[in-house]
């Protein structure tokens, strides 16, 4: 294996000096050079493979220039958006961005924690927190001075904390059918655990929405008033599958009776996989059931049945945690309001909920 080349060795070779050459690769020198020889230094340099040595410029420039992305979302398209908002807002701001995926492997969070450290990062966003034991390694960090912003997901204490308005969304959506008349409206969403920040709220605006408490069966007749009732797919997620677990769990619910009138599922994903199931059943929506989303993903717009969903404003929540991000890095002291932004969610009504398309 070839020894990696460096400043000096450039140098050497060319038969310039070692200052000379730093000149030459950084774009931003203010030592003027003639610009055959910074041709010449960038050819060979590029040549060579040169690489900069991360931590001697550390060491020179006292800070990194890194920000670190701690993202949660596994293959989901919506935390995707947010985490890819978030690293062009990064590098628009002057940053390089490392990026660590902690669901894909055993002891992410830590090893992600051990790297961000190691790259001496300047922030960090995370995005999508959604598991209490790398709540713990993430303390370590905060521990370290390094500010932290969280995006969506579960908060961390003491982090600012910015997300979609997603109580205010499910309850907008709850009344729209209502408004529509259905009047046996059902949720279907996760509830796993008391760390399942989104279910929470979901079922927060469902709940206020409906006004009268849920009930564990509809009746038959159709009553005066709405009725809400609220359960959980039992099925296990598989990772590479986000449809199944809602599809069988659909399957179960309309093999019983009487049955809802509209289903309100949590994420889009689950909505598809609700849908598959009427289609298999024979049960006609939006004919006979409505079936509403959660997310706004490219696939809803393209089913046979264009589905009604919840758009975040993925976009805007990045550039709001990045802007809280880089004010902390700044040393600026944030207002007691910055600690939690919640930001409007958009209903999405296409046909898969009665109503025409706007």
């Amino acid at each position: 294996m070839s020894t990696p080349a460096t400043q000096t060795a450039l140098a050497k070779k060319l038969g310039l000096s070692r200052s000379t050459v730093a000149a030459a690769l950084n774009p931003n020198s203010p030592v003027r050079l003639r610009e055959a020889t910074i041709k010449l230094v960038r050819e060979e340099a590029a040549r060579l493979n040169y690489r900069p040595n991360q931590y001697a410029q550390i060491m020179r420039r006292g800070r990194s220039g890194i920000v670190g992305i701690f993202h949660f979302g596994g293959l989901s398209q919506v935390a995707a958006q947010r985490a890819w908002h978030a690293s062009q807002a990064i590098q628009s701001g002057g940053y390089k961005v490392l990026s660590t995926e902690v669901s894909w492997s055993p002891g992410g969070a830590k090893a992600g924690c051990e790297a961000m450290l190691d790259a001496q990062v300047e922030g960090i966003i995370v995005a999508g927190l959604n598991d209490p034991e790398s709540e713990q390694e993430l303390a370590a960090l905060q521990k370290s001075g390094i500010p932290i912003v969280t995006l969506s997901g579960n908060e961390l204490p003491g982090a600012p904390h910015v997300r979609g308005d997603a109580s205010d969304a499910m309850y907008r959506m709850t009344q729209h059918l209502i408004g529509l008349g259905r009047r046996k409206l059902l949720l279907l969403a996760s509830f796993s655990g008391s760390y399942n920040w989104a279910g929470a709220e979901r079922l927060k605006g469902f709940e206020s929405a409906i006004g009268t408490p849920l009930v564990d069966h509809f009746p038959r007749t159709r009553p005066s008033q709405p009725i809400g009732r609220v359960i959980k797919s039992d099925f296990p997620e598989q990772r590479f599958d986000p449809f199944h677990a809602a599809k069988a769990a659909m399957h179960q619910l309309l093999a019983t009776s009487p049955l809802p009138d509209a289903v309100l599922c949590g994420n889009d994903d689950w909505a598809v996989g609700a849908l598959a199931a009427c289609r298999e059943a024979g049960i006609a929506v939006p004919g006979q059931l409505a079936i509403t989303g959660y997310d706004n993903t490219a696939t809803g717009a393209y089913l046979d049945v264009p589905l009604t969903t919840i758009s975040q404003p993925s976009e805007a929540m990045a550039l709001k945690a990045v802007d809280l991000l880089m004010k902390l890095m700044s040393g600026q002291k944030l207002s007691a309001s910055s600690r939690l932004i919640k930001l409007p969610c958009e209903l999405v009504v296409r046909q898969s909920c009665g109503s025409p398309a706007r």
